[in-house]
Order: C-alpha cells, then structure tokens, then sequence
C-alpha cells in the first residue's frame, strides 16, 4: 500500500534541513498491522504526518499514496464536545460527499458497520462531552473506518487509557487489518502490546534510521535492547530483574499459573528459585491450590511468604 525509497524525514528552515530519520526503505502492506516504536523525540510522529502527506519529505520517494486512500486518527483533541458520536462518526463520508454535502442511504450504511465494528452502538446518540478517553478513541477509529481507505494510520491511540480499553483498541485494529484487509500503522509506546498484537515492527533507532521485522526477531536479535536501553528489565523473559538479596534458595515444584506466579512473588520478594535447593515448596492444584512448605499446608501465596519470613 506504501512504499517508501531513501526516504529522509524532518524540517527544513532557511534552507538548512534537519532530519530526524533517513534512508527509510520501509513497505505497509494490506492486512497488516505495523506498529512504529521508539524513543519520544526521535520522529515518529513526524514521520506519520509525512506519509499521510502533511509534510514534505526531505529526500526521497514515496509509492502508493493517493488523494483519499488514506485514513489519519491523531491524538488531537475535538473542540466542538456537544457533537453527537453518528455527526462525528459522519465526518468520515465528507470526502466521498457531492457538492450538496448530503448523507446517501448507502452512507448511513457505511457509518453504521463502522459503528458495529468498532462496538459503540451504545454510544451513537451521546454527546462527545460525555465520553470516556477510550470510547473518544473508539470513535475516532470508527470515523477512519466510516471513509474507507485501504490505509490508516494511528498516532497514539492507546495514549493515556487504561489497560482493558489499551488491549480492546490494538485488538479491535488487529481484527480489521485482518478481516477488512486494511494496513494498519500505529505509533506506540505500547511495547508489550505491540509485541503480541503486531504484524510488523518499525523501530527507530538513534541513528535515524528504521530496523523492520517481525516482534520475535526484534527482540532476540538485541534491537529493541539497542534503542530504548532497559534498565533492570529482560525483554526475553518479559519480566523485571530482581536481586536475590535474602540469599535463600528455594526449590518450587509444581505447574501452571500457580507456579508461574508463585515464581513471581517469590523472586519479587528476594528468593532465588532454583532446582535442588534445600527449602522445597509443592504446590497442589487438584480442587483448590495450597502450598506445601515442609510441614505446612498454607492457602494463599502471601500465607506462604509469611511462613518463609519465619525460617
């Protein structure tokens, strides 16, 4: 759907450019979704505004971008909050609208399965004033939708919501990518989202320039380590690193969510899970989960640190 050659992103002022990323060869292809990653002020967004065609590329080609074919949801604020959610919803069909600027049968079609698809029925005959961050965001997406472009592109639609509507927004965009054959690029600061919703990664690097490839390669080949540097966090394991400081290892037996979060907690806490430690733990799942820890039965994992607490 795009296609971008040597492309250099970025501003130019009195005839000194600036650029913030350079030499992109990057592809958006249909039934896709790519989520373009990376540190805050390295030229995400200006990038999106450039493919959308706000802004004039430094240098370089861009393939695929026609007047109409894209779609743009951005994280700036509607001024007129007394709207109804259909009126907004609507604004998607103006460009395919004739000069008398009037919904046809076949409009009010469209803004409906928009409004099917993206799940806010229930909300079409509220005011905007009246909605949630995540329902805006929700309907924002459906206006997109409504003008049926085979490209959109997303600035930070997750921005600031809370974890479910985060998960229901990259969910539903996943779904249309795949369903409505759409490609989908989102800038996000979503990382563990990203890796499990995402087709493809664009990551920006802090040599302005943009390593592709699917999540998994990304992240066993070292390039998200590379740009965004964690600190105290294994993207291998997906969880923070934590010192063993009680220097008391312990040995868990069991399988499951149990042990999973047993682990957790355990590590959290100071322990070191290890095989063949003295301190052995069982964890019993056939009708409830109870911890065995040498001559106690304990019900609850913060029955069971207490108990190690004691030893």
């Amino acid at each position: 759907m795009i296609a971008s050659r040597q492309l250099a992103v970025g501003y130019a002022s009195n005839g000194e450019e600036s650029a913030l990323l350079e030499n992109l060869n990057l592809q958006l292809k249909e039934g896709e979704l790519v989520c373009f990653m990376g540190p805050n002020g390295i030229g995400k967004s200006t990038l999106l505004r450039t493919l959308a065609g706000l802004q004039k590329p430094l240098r370089g080609e861009l393939k695929g971008i026609e007047k109409g074919k894209l779609s743009l949801v951005l994280t700036d604020r509607i001024t007129a909050t007394n709207m109804l959610v259909y009126d907004l919803v609507a604004y998607g069909r103006y460009p395919h609208l004739s000069w008398n600027i009037s919904l046809r049968d076949e409009d009010h079609r469209i803004i409906e399965e928009a409004i099917s698809l993206t799940q806010i029925g229930h909300l079409k005959n509220k005011r905007l004033y009246q909605l949630s961050d995540g329902q805006m965001q929700l309907v924002m997406i459906a206006r997109a939708l409504a003008q049926q472009t085979p490209v959109m592109l997303l600035d930070e639609p997750t921005a600031h919501l809370d974890l479910n509507n985060r998960v229901e927004i990259m969910n539903l965009l996943r779904k249309l990518a795949r369903q409505e054959r759409k490609a989908i690029l989102v800038c996000t600061h979503e990382l563990d989202l990203a890796l499990q919703t995402a087709d493809w990664i664009w990551l920006a690097t802090l040599n302005k320039k943009v390593v592709s490839g699917i999540p998994e390669d990304l992240v066993l080949n070292g390039a998200f380590d590379e740009v965004f540097q964690f600190k105290g966090f294994d993207l291998k394991t997906g969880k923070v690193e934590h010192e063993a400081h009680r220097n008391k290892p312990i040995q868990l037996i069991g399988e499951g969510y149990p042990f999973l979060w047993t682990k957790n907690a355990l590590e959290r806490c100071g322990y070191e899970v290890t095989a063949n430690a003295e301190t052995i733990i069982k964890i019993q799942t056939e009708q409830t989960t109870i911890w065995q820890l040498q001559d106690l039965t304990l019900k609850s994992v913060s029955d069971l640190l207490a108990a190690l607490a004691k030893k």
